[in-house]
């Protein structure tokens, strides 16, 4: 099994970006900001009752049509590496990272036509809450008002990644030919993606390669208001996880996540929460009580609101 922190860190990263659409709805939203609120630990890692630490952890910016012109994400990353001489003159390195939550760590802009299309994007590593270096820019490519394909440049104008669909767009690859990003490290090598779709356009089916071998395969299954995602792991027929998750009927919006790990006591369920004007106000998360199979909150996060003082 490969590591499962950096699996999870993966996951967590691509439900964040698959939780959040290009628009949103039709209450003039300026910014929203996100507050996670963390439970300590004691030294038998028992959840305290009431000892917390709140951090802000990004925002979002729209513009007046709802869509997202500005992703940010708090959080710098910092380096240590000290170097010790032993008594007997063997060297003993040590490294590590951490993050400062009150600055900045990438911010993401966003572009688009006058169809509300989007045509560019740029991501940025910032270092003081100041521009420090690209990581990447996206170009889109559309044909007769239909996205067509992906280009994505590296920091120096290489291209670093290419998307296409084929005729009926029931596929969709994803070339990334050079080293790419994951939240914390810079990974090495080749990376491809390959996306089914259904006759309606949703995700059934992602095979992801790396340096040319297999590396995971995901299955998306839909059931009116539940949608199943297995993740298989180290061979296309190995399950290591999957989660569930549970829409509103008549709203449409994500009620309820549960995420479970195969063979394991590991598992996480998700409530959300939305205000009077239906935007989303609170994910409390949880997990499970070993000791009394009760579900335990670990971590929620918070959502705060400004609006354009002139709606159209």
């Amino acid at each position: 099994m490969k590591n499962q922190s950096y699996i999870l860190n993966l996951i967590i990263l691509l439900i964040g970006l698959n939780s959040c659409s290009y628009r949103i709805n039709s209450h003039i939203v300026k910014t929203r900001y996100e507050y996670r609120h963390n439970f300590y630990r004691n030294k038998n890692y028992e959840i305290s009752k009431w000892r917390k630490a709140k951090d802000k952890t990004g925002y979002i910016k729209y513009d007046k049509n709802g869509n997202e012109i500005e992703i940010a994400e708090y959080g710098e990353i910092w380096h240590f590496r000290e170097v010790t001489t032993n008594p007997d003159s063997t060297i003993m390195v040590t490294s590590g990272h951490g993050r400062h939550m009150k600055k900045l760590n990438t911010v993401t802009f966003k572009t688009y036509n006058e169809g509300n299309q989007i045509i560019s994007e740029e991501c940025w590593r910032f270092k003081d809450n100041k521009k420090n270096y690209l990581l990447y820019k996206t170009e889109f490519r559309y044909l007769n008002g239909e996205i067509i394909g992906e280009v994505e440049y590296d920091s120096d104008g290489n291209i670093s990644r290419e998307m296409y669909f084929n005729e009926d767009k029931t596929v969709q690859v994803n070339n990334k030919n050079r080293p790419f990003y994951e939240p914390i490290v810079r990974v090495e090598g080749n990376s491809k993606y390959e996306l089914k779709y259904d006759s309606l356009g949703r995700e059934i089916e992602e095979f992801h390669y790396s340096n040319g071998e297999f590396l995971r395969r995901t299955v998306t299954v839909y059931q009116d208001d539940l949608i199943t995602t297995y993740l298989y792991d180290d061979a296309p027929d190995k399950l290591w996880c999957y989660t569930e998750e549970k829409y509103n009927y008549l709203t449409d919006k994500i009620i309820r996540r549960y995420w479970k790990v195969i063979d394991s006591s590991v598992e996480e369920k998700e409530i959300f929460e939305y205000n009077k004007k239906g935007l989303l106000r609170k994910v409390s998360t949880y997990g499970v009580d070993l000791r009394t199979g009760k579900d335990k909150l670990e971590k929620y996060t918070k959502y705060r609101y400004d609006y354009y003082k002139n709606k159209k």
